[in-house]
């Protein structure tokens, strides 16, 4: 009959909706395993995509940069540590299937530097940094060169987003 048909229907379909959003509260749940970061510190660049591509201009390369943030203002100062990272590079690299290559020193001006996160505020003085256009052993080369710029460590108790704490620049000429 018709009208059972329709009511098994409804009742399959009551029953997913419920089970769906069963799954949907138990994912909502705090564990162990997905800790609630109350604040953590991450690079503002990385917040939507790890990775940009940089064109360089032929005659006065590029700049791009790192801005150290945190998700809530800070009662004191914090002091977070940029650097290159070569084990970010490689993570990367396997996780996509790619080969890129840190760029050469001397086509950066990139140096390891300490930024401070004021206290009342929730972001650092950007760092910028230039890069050079490609040298002609460099374009002749194939090979693909990236900056990968990580916060490698952080003067207090608060967390380091991982999903945001490295920002890597590939360039092309």
């Amino acid at each position: 009959n018709l009208s059972s048909l329709m009511l098994k229907v409804m009742k399959t379909r009551f029953n997913i909706v419920l089970a769906a959003a069963a799954i949907l509260a138990a994912q909502g749940c705090d564990n162990a395993l997905n800790p609630v970061l109350d604040n953590a510190f991450y690079i503002s660049e990385a917040s939507s995509s790890n990775m940009e591509k940089v064109i360089l201009n032929e005659t006065d390369g590029a700049s791009v940069s790192a801005t150290v943030r945190c998700g809530t203002l800070l009662d004191s100062d914090v002091t977070v540590r940029l650097e290159l990272s070569q084990a970010a590079l490689d993570e990367y690299n396997r996780r996509n299937g790619t080969s890129l290559q840190m760029l050469p020193e001397t086509s950066h001006d990139f140096k390891a530097c300490d930024v401070t996160v004021s206290a009342g505020h929730s972001t650092a003085d950007r760092v910028l940094v230039h890069v050079s256009p490609y040298t002609e052993e460099m374009k002749e080369s194939g090979i693909k060169y990236a900056l990968p710029i990580s916060i490698t460590s952080i003067s207090d108790d608060i967390l380091v987003n991982d999903a945001a704490n490295t920002e890597i620049y590939t360039f092309e000429q």
